[in-house]
């Protein structure tokens, strides 16, 4: 099973200033965060709920937020999302 903590992603991408000195800095970011599991509504818990969230939504989120921030160049910037 996948832990729902977002922290590590967003802390090692604030950390890092860039992907590496010969490619430099990215100009899109590919958001492609999933937590799924193979519950139904008869035995979905609100903790299976807020796991979902956080990992789905929470990372996301912050994650595309630490790229926008740091984001300088007149162009690019994209942020494709994806989930299932």
């Amino acid at each position: 099973m996948v832990k729902a903590s977002t922290a590590p992603f967003v802390v090692a991408y604030a950390n890092s200033p860039g992907i590496g000195p010969d490619v430099g800095a990215p100009d899109f970011l590919i958001n492609n965060a999933t937590y799924s599991t193979n519950n139904d509504y008869s035995n979905l818990t609100a903790e299976e709920l807020d796991r979902h969230y956080k990992v789905n939504i929470g990372a996301t989120t912050l994650l595309s937020s630490e790229f926008a921030k740091r984001f300088k160049k007149k162009v690019g910037g994209r942020i494709p999302i994806f989930t299932l």
